[in-house]
C-alpha cells in the first residue's frame, strides 16, 4: 500500500515544512531526496516514475559502475538515481561516488535527474553545490521525506489487512514503540512482529520477532527451489545472518540460488558450508528477488540487524573475540567502516561487553538507529557524553521517534541532572535541546516509560522545567522544548492547569518574555482551551500577541510570521476543540469586535479561522 508522502525544503539554513507532496516537484529539473533508512525513499521513486512518462529509476550503484553506452534508455529520460549512501558506504573518500555521478550526468548532456540518500550519508552543502554545479544553474531542490502521519499510517495497515488499525496505532504507542509508525519498513515490521498477537518490548525485540514471523511465512514464489526439510526457524535466521554478513563484508549485492548470478552476486556456494540451510534461508521471505539473477535482503537494516544477529552468536556461543570483531570492522583511524555501521549499532544493542568502543566509534548511529533505551546508566552517560562532543550541529534530521527511544532509559534522570547543572556550553543546551525534543515526544503510557516511572518524572518536570523555561540563560530554543516538554509531561496531572496558567500569567504581565512568533502561546493555549480557558476570553489573546492593549492603551508590535504551534492553535485547535456553545460564543465575540479582530486575523495570517468557525 503505497501512500503520496509530504516532504520538508532545506530553506533558509532549515527545513521547512509546508505540506508539500513529492508530486508538487515534478516540475524541477533537479531534486535530491533524503530520509533515513527505510523511510520509503526507493518506493516514492519507483512511484514517481510510474507517473513520469519519461522516467526511469536506476540503482546509484548500476549508474555510477555500468557503462553508458551499453544503457541508451537513460539517454532523454528523467533519472532516478537510487541510492547515493548505499556506494558511498563502500570508498574510503565519500566524495568519489558524487564527482563520478556527476560526470556522467555531464555525459548524458544534464538530463532531468532525482536523488535520493540516506540523511547521516550526506555530506551538505558540499554535496548541494557540486551537483548543482552539474543542472542549469538553478539552485538544486533539498528535499527530505516528512515521517507517516497518523493517517498515513493507518492507510498503509489497512492496505497490509489489518483488522482494527487504530487499535493497532494505539497499543504501539502505548508500549513507546512510535519509531515503528513513523516509518513504512519499520511499520511493516511490526505489524509482522505484532502478528501472533503478543507485543514485542523496543527495536531489538520488535526486529527479532519481525523476522521470526518472516521466517515462518511460505513463500510459494521459492517452493521449488527449496531442498531437504525444513529447519527449525532460529538456524533459519542464523544462516540469513551469516549470508547478510558476507554481504557486508564484502560489498556484494546478494547471493544467486542458480548459477553464478549477475549484478555483483556470486553463487550462493561460495558461502560455505550448510549449503541446504543457507539455501533454504535465502529462499524465505527475509530476501527479495529471483533464484537465477539473484536474492538481495529485503532491506539494508534487516541485512544490519541480522549480520550483528549472526555475529553475536559466534562471540557467544563460538568463542569468537569480540574485540577482534570490533578490530575488523574499524578502519585504520579507529572508527567503524561506514559500510558496517549499521551492523555496529545492533551489536551495541546486543552485546554489553562491547557497547562502549562502539559508543565511542559512532556515537550517532548508536543514539538515532539502535535501541539505546535498553542500556544502564553509565553507557548512556558514555552515549550522552559523546554525542555533547559531536554537537556542533543542530541534529535535526534525528527523528523524534528515534529521541523518544532513547528518552525510554536513564537518559531521562541524565538530562534532569544536566538542566540543574551550571554548565551552559552550547555544546551542552544543543544536547539539552535534543533531550527535550524527545522528552516532548516520549509516549507517557509505554510500558517502559511506566517502568522509568512516570508519575515521578512529571513530579520532577513541574519541578525543574518551569525554571528552565523562565531562565533566559539557555537559548530561546531550549526553553521552548522546555515548555513543550512541560506541556507534554503534565498530561492529565492535577497540578498541571494551575502551573501552565501560572507561566500564561507570567507572559501577559510581561514577566516571562515571549517569542515573537507566537510559540509559547500556541503551546499553552492548545493545552488549556476549552477545558481551562472559556470561549469569551480567547479572542483577548490574539490582541495581546498581535495588536492593542486595551488594558495599558500601548500599541503591541507586530508578531513575525506564526510558528507552527501559534498557527495550528488559531487555525486548527481552536475550531476542532470546540464544542457547539463554545463556537457560538467565538462567534459571537468575533461579531461584537470585529472591527479590532478580523483586521489582526488578516494581518498575521489567521482569516481562515473565521470561515472554519462558521463551517462548523
Amino acid at each position: 500500500m503505497l501512500v503520496e508522502r509530504t516532504v520538508s525544503r532545506w530553506l533558509g539554513e532549515r527545513w521547512v515544512s509546508k505540506g508539500e507532496r513529492l508530486s508538487d516537484f515534478r516540475s524541477e529539473s533537479a531534486y535530491v531526496l533524503l530520509g533515513e533508512p527505510g523511510s520509503g525513499k526507493s518506493k516514492a521513486f519507483e512511484q514517481e516514475a510510474r507517473i513520469d512518462e519519461s522516467g526511469v529509476v536506476v540503482t546509484a550503484r548500476r549508474f555510477i559502475s555500468r557503462s553508458i553506452d551499453a544503457h541508451p534508455e537513460w539517454r532523454r529520460k528523467t533519472l532516478f538515481i537510487d541510492g547515493l549512501d548505499e556506494v558511498r558506504a563502500k570508498r574510503r573518500d565519500p566524495s568519489e561516488p558524487l564527482d563520478e555521478l556527476v560526470r556522467r550526468l555531464e555525459r548524458l548532456d544534464r538530463p532531468s535527474f532525482r536523488l535520493s540518500c540516506r540523511d547521516e550519508a550526506w555530506l551538505g552543502q558540499s554535496d548541494k553545490d557540486e551537483l548543482g554545479s552539474s543542472g542549469d544553474g538553478d539552485d538544486l531542490c533539498l528535499l527530505r521525506l516528512d515521517p507517516l502521519t497518523g493517517q498515513d499510517a493507518h492507510r498503509i495497515l489497512a492496505g497490509m489487512g489489518a483488522r482494527d488499525p487504530e487499535g493497532f496505532l494505539r497499543k504501539a504507542v502505548d508500549r513507546g514503540l512510535e519509531a515503528f509508525l513513523r516509518n513504512p519498513l519499520l511499520l511493516g515490521i511490526l505489524a509482522k512482529a505484532q502478528g501472533s498477537g503478543l507485543w514485542p518490548d523496543g527495536q531489538l525485540a520488535t526486529f527479532e520477532r519481525a523476522c521470526e514471523e518472516l521466517v515462518g511465512e511460505t513463500n510459494q514464489e521459492h517452493l521449488d527451489a527449496r531442498d531437504g526439510s525444513p529447519f527449525a526457524n532460529d538456524d533459519v535466521v542464523l544462516a540469513a545472518g551469516r549470508l547478510c554478513a558476507l554481504l557486508l563484508l564484502t560489498g556484494v549485492s546478494g547471493w544467486s540460488r542458480r548459477g553464478p548470478g549477475a549484478d555483483n552476486c556470486p553463487a550462493v556456494s561460495e558461502a560455505g558450508e550448510g549449503q541446504p540451510l543457507l539455501k533454504f534461508a535465502l529462499d524465505s521471505k527475509l530476501f527479495v528477488g529471483s533464484a537465477e539473477t539473484g536474492r538481495h535482503p529485503r532491506h539494508r537494516r534487516i541485512a544490519e540487524f541480522l549480520a550483528a544477529k549472526y555475529l553475536d552468536h559466534a562471540i557467544r556461543g563460538r568463542q569468537l573475540p569480540a574485540m577482534r570483531v570490533i578490530a575488523l570492522m574499524q578502519g585504520t583511524d579507529g572508527v567503524v567502516m561506514p559500510d558496517l555501521r549499521g551492523t555496529a549499532v545492533w551489536l551495541a544493542a546486543r552485546i554489553p561487553d562491547i557497547r562502549r568502543p562502539l559508543i565511542e566509534s559512532d556515537p550517532v548511529g548508536v543514539a538515532f538507529y539502535g535501541d539505546p533505551g535498553r542500556f544502564n546508566r553509565d553507557d548512556t552517560l558514555l552515549l550522552l557524553s559523546s554525542l555533547e562532543r559531536q554537537l556542533q550541529h543542530q541534529w535535526e534530521w534525528a527523528s523524534s521517534a528515534s529521541l523518544a527511544a532513547l528518552m525510554a532509559g536513564p537518559a531521562c534522570d541524565l538530562l534532569w541532572n544536566m538542566l540543574r547543572s551550571p554548565n551552559r556550553s552550547s555544546a551542552r543546551q544543543c544536547l539539552v535541546e535534543l533531550l527535550l525534543r524527545g522528552l516532548a515526544a516520549t509516549p507517557l503510557g509505554g510500558s517502559r516509560f511506566r517502568g522509568a516511572g512516570s508519575l515521578s518524572t512529571a513530579r520532577k518536570a513541574s519541578e525543574i522545567l518551569p525554571a528552565v523555561v523562565r531562565d533566559e540563560g539557555w537559548f530561546l530554543s531550549v526553553r521552548q522544548q522546555a515548555l513543550a516538554a512541560l506541556v507534554h509531561l503534565l498530561g492529565e496531572e492535577a497540578d498541571g492547569p494551575s502551573i501552565l496558567i501560572g507561566l500564561l500569567r507570567e507572559i501577559d504581565e510581561g514577566r516571562l518574555p515571549e517569542d515573537d512568533r507566537g510559540e509559547w502561546l500556541g503551546e499553552l493555549l492548545t493545552y488549556l482551551y476549552p477545558r481551562h480557558i472559556d470561549a469569551e476570553h480567547v479572542w483577548d489573546w490574539a490582541v495581546r500577541l498581535w495588536g492593542f492593549d486595551e488594558r495599558t492603551r500601548d500599541d503591541l508590535p507586530a508578531s513575525a510570521v506564526l510558528g507552527k504551534e501559534a498557527k495550528a492553535f488559531w487555525t486548527k485547535h481552536l475550531v476542532n476543540g470546540s464544542a457547539p456553545e463554545d463556537v457560538r460564543a467565538l462567534l459571537h465575540t468575533l461579531v461584537a469586535r470585529a472591527e479590532q479582530l478580523i483586521p489582526l486575523l488578516a494581518q498575521n495570517d489567521a482569516e481562515s479561522v473565521v470561515l472554519r468557525l462558521l463551517a462548523k
